[in-house]
């Protein structure tokens, strides 16, 4: 029942610290902050994290996990690479916008010294390795550099993030354009006509 209880607790907490890292950043957060919203004592929660910077980096840690994770299962789901790519970003922004832990991961890269590469880490060698399979069974233009796509699909990441980012700090402000996947999927409809040497078909979101 202890074991039960400290992982309990510790779950508790990531959630919360993950919630206020995506919002407020690793300096706007705070542990009293992160007690209120998780319902923990301070002793609690200095007794599984000692310091801010360990909390940061479970919870970073987690995101990237479930980000990969995710990522992965795109791999065998699609019998054009290219559109695994397509889909992988698309799983991406669907987590960006529903998972604290995953837009913690993201956020934490960019603010945390020495982390900026865990966040890519977790999902840019599925889709370099997608990237690979659609070059060599054709399915790129000749003139489209696969290091170049890979750059490109980095971008969209990126501006998906800033997109969930935006979203929430305005609400309303860039609803219109609808959901962060909707909003990729709109995007890849323009691009993927510079990139794919056929149609690799719709790219959907769910």
């Amino acid at each position: 029942m202890t074991q039960e209880r400290a992982a309990r607790t510790r779950r508790l907490l990531l959630q919360a610290a993950a919630t206020e890292f995506a919002e407020n950043g690793y300096e706007g957060t705070s542990f009293a902050r992160i007690c209120a919203l998780a319902g923990i004592s301070m002793g609690a929660l200095t007794f599984h994290f000692p310091t801010k910077g360990r909390l940061a980096e479970a919870v970073q840690e987690q995101g990237c996990n479930a980000a990969g994770a995710a990522v992965t299962q795109v791999l065998p789901q699609h019998e054009s690479a290219l559109q695994g790519v397509v889909e992988a970003t698309l799983c991406l922004a669907r987590l960006l916008e529903k998972d604290p832990l995953v837009r913690a991961a993201a956020r934490l890269a960019r603010e945390l010294p020495g982390s900026a590469d865990s966040w890519l880490r977790a999902w840019r060698p599925t889709v370099c390795r997608l990237l690979h399979r659609a070059a060599d069974a054709g399915e790129l233009r000749p003139d489209a550099d696969r290091e170049v796509v890979a750059q490109l699909v980095a971008h969209l990441v990126a501006g998906t993030e800033w997109y969930v980012w935006a979203r929430s700090a305005w609400p309303g402000g860039a609803g219109a354009a609808g959901t962060a996947d909707e909003q990729l999927a709109r995007i890849w409809e323009l691009a993927l006509p510079g990139i794919a040497a056929r149609p690799p078909g719709r790219a959907n979101s769910p």
